[in-house]
């Protein structure tokens, strides 16, 4: 498989493994990795997209509303496919 595809899919799981935990920390324990390799991933996404993915805050951090749709458009993709 293609280095660039892959490294693609590992910034999507951890995304969604984000969106499921709601804690950076909490996604890089789940994903065997740092909670600054999980940042740094968010980071690498957030430049490509043009868009920040979370609002960060004091209580952890939550997604942005256009996350939100991107989010709920892939849960309909999943149930359709």
């Amino acid at each position: 498989m293609d280095p660039v595809i892959i490294m693609e899919l590992r910034k999507l799981v951890c995304f969604l493994q984000i969106c499921t935990c709601d804690s950076l920390s909490q996604a890089g324990r789940r994903l065997y990795m740092s909670q600054q390799g999980v940042s740094r991933l968010v980071h690498s996404l957030e430049t490509e997209l043009g868009v920040p993915l979370f609002y960060r805050g004091a209580q952890g951090i939550k997604l942005t509303e256009i996350m939100l749709d991107v989010l709920h458009t892939l849960i309909k993709a999943e149930d359709i496919g």
